[in-house]
This record gives C-alpha cells, sequence and structure tokens, in this order.
C-alpha cells in the first residue's frame, strides 16, 4: 500500500517538461505500455488504478483521437480513475475529454506550482469515490 505522503512527494518532485508534447501519445502510452507491466494490480477489484493527466489543455497533436484514446484509458480495467488537471489557460472541454464529463470534476492550476494543491484535491476525491486506503 502506497500512502499519500508518498504519492504527494512524487507529485511535488515532478518536472515541467516544455515543448509540443502530445496528450494524446501520452494517455495512449500509459494504456499500452505503463498499465501492461507486469506485476501490475490493473484488474484487482481491491485496487485502485490512478491516472494523473497534467496537460496545458491545448492539443496539438493527435487531437481527433484524443476523446478515443481517454475513453479507452478511462476502461482499461475495473478500478481505473483518471484525474485531468489544466495548467494555466487550459480548455475546459480537453480536460472534460480526457476526465469524461460523467466521471466529475476537472481541475485547474494557475501553473506548475500548484501541485501540493493537486495532490490534496486527489486524495480527496480518492477518498470519497473508493473503497482504496487513502492515508
Amino acid at each position: 500500500m502506497v500512502g499519500s505522503g508518498y504519492v504527494e512527494e512524487q507529485i511535488l518532485g515532478l518536472q515541467q517538461r516544455s515543448g509540443a508534447t502530445s496528450t494524446t501519445d501520452a494517455i495512449k502510452h500509459v494504456r499500452e505500455k505503463v498499465l501492461t507491466q507486469p506485476g501490475n494490480r490493473l484488474n484487482d477489484p481491491d485496487t485502485a488504478t490512478i491516472v494523473f493527466v497534467v496537460t496545458d489543455g491545448k492539443c496539438n497533436d493527435g487531437c481527433y483521437t484524443l476523446k478515443e484514446e481517454a475513453r479507452k484509458l478511462r476502461e482499461a480495467g475495473p478500478g481505473v480513475q483518471v484525474f485531468a488537471f489544466g495548467v494555466g489557460e487550459a480548455d475546459c472541454d480537453e480536460l472534460e475529454l480526457i476526465r469524461g464529463k460523467e466521471a466529475g470534476e476537472v481541475f485547474g492550476l494557475p501553473d506548475y506550482n500548484f501541485f501540493e494543491k493537486m495532490a490534496v484535491a486527489v486524495k480527496e476525491q480518492v477518498a470519497k469515490n473508493s473503497n482504496t486506503c487513502v492515508q
């Protein structure tokens, strides 16, 4: 079991990358390469699989398939929860495509220095929406 302190530490340690990154390609990579790693607990009904998508919300590549790739990610396993975080002036419609309109809130961050706020919001959302132990 991973405690929320560890999760917060990992989130706060992330470094912003600049340049034209493809959110669609990142989502596809997570679904095809990360969630399929040996030993993952994707299909364990007692374990939540939480994916954070942090984006400027301005699609620049793969825009036509973003909605479909995001849906495939959300449906990759029974415990998959996707959280969409927009930084700066992110397009809320794009964030909803990633999170799924029916899934709930998307989160806005004024800039990349607000990861602590993000970690707290995710901790509260996970605790409210799952049987997962969050400490």
